[in-house]
């Protein structure tokens, strides 16, 4: 079981931070104002708001589209994403360095029973349309996950509200991993996805399946449903006024129950893949980029004033693997 902890107060600095590899860390600190001290302050804007510039790549409007439920494809910083998370919450993150939960939606949870996972949402939280987050969102959101055959529907079978703030989580195979998949999915609104949740819940409550007619027609339906924006559970929301083909802006949601802990006005994002973002970065423009560059790259980077590269334990890169398929020969 977690319980809820204080978030630590620090000042960040811009063009401070720049990453070449996978940012889980990052995404975390962004949702709660936890990110290192790295000395300075924040850069002000022209009108005196507080920025922080981001690089990631996604696909422009209107191919790029605002269905956030995971394994919907071209979807805007599609979840799991790092950006994603300061948007749509998931229940909490995990610190892999000390092995501890940070609580973000969820306050706690705990396995029941040898075959069940509760999980109780933080009371109070609200959304950016002002609506309070509930059991019901949560609900949504995991019948469109069983929709999309996302993983966490091969260990569970069944998930239902005990009341407005706890959510129960029947596992037909019990395993400790269903903790981390529950709790890393990000909560979409039940205001964009009830009313697909209880098509779903009719769906496979009459037995059909997705191999069945109807549940090909549904699912076709779903992942080409396109909601005029994302309504956030975290501390930035998307200004659709600001896309072009090459940045949007993440405004700061003041509905969120952390906003007063996150230290920007908003996020500006770049889109592009490596190349495109290479010359920003050298610029000055970006202050977090988690692009693959190429050693030439990051050896500029290495001798230019004010970057400063981080190289998380991601575990990636060249190994050895062993091909299974293949009949050993003596």
């Amino acid at each position: 079981m977690s319980t809820d902890r204080t978030l630590d107060e620090i000042a960040l600095s811009r063009r401070r931070l720049l990453g070449t590899a996978a940012g889980t860390v990052a995404g975390a600190a962004f949702a709660t104002g936890a990110l290192p001290n790295l000395g300075g302050r924040a850069v002000l804007a022209q009108d005196g708001a507080k920025e922080f510039h981001t690089a990631w790549p996604w696909s422009p409007l209107p191919q790029g589209h605002f269905n956030l439920a995971q394994g919907v494809v071209n979807a805007i910083f599609q979840p799991p994403n790092i950006y994603a998370d300061l948007i749509i919450e998931p229940m909490a993150m995990y610190y892999w360095a000390s092995g501890e939960w940070l609580p973000l939606l969820a306050t706690e949870w705990s396995f029941e029973n040898g075959d069940t996972f509760q999980v109780k949402l933080r009371q109070g939280a609200k959304w950016s349309d002002g609506n309070e987050v509930t059991a019901k969102d949560v609900l949504a959101t995991f019948s469109c996950a069983r929709l999309m055959a996302i993983t966490v529907w091969e260990y569970i079978d069944q998930v239902t509200a005990v009341d407005d703030y706890t959510v129960s989580f029947h596992m037909k195979v019990p395993s400790t991993v269903v903790e981390r998949y529950v709790l890393k999915t990000n909560t979409l609104s039940a205001v964009d996805y009830g009313e697909w949740g209880t098509k779903v819940d009719e769906l496979f409550g009459s037995g059909k399946t997705l191999d069945d007619p109807e549940g090909k027609q549904l699912l076709d339906q779903f992942v080409k449903f396109r909601p005029a924006n994302v309504i956030a559970s975290g501390p930035f929301m998307f200004d659709v006024d600001s896309f072009t083909v090459s940045q949007c802006t993440l405004l700061k949601n003041e509905q969120c129950w952390n906003a007063n802990d996150v230290k920007f006005d908003r996020i500006i994002n770049y889109q592009g893949e490596t190349s495109d973002i290479t010359p920003v970065v050298l610029s000055g423009d970006v202050d977090y980029a988690t692009h693959g560059f190429p050693p030439a790259t990051q050896k500029q980077f290495e001798e230019t004033e004010n970057l400063r590269i981080l190289r998380p334990p991601t575990y990636n890169g060249n190994m050895l693997y062993i091909n299974y398929n293949k009949p050993r020969r003596l």
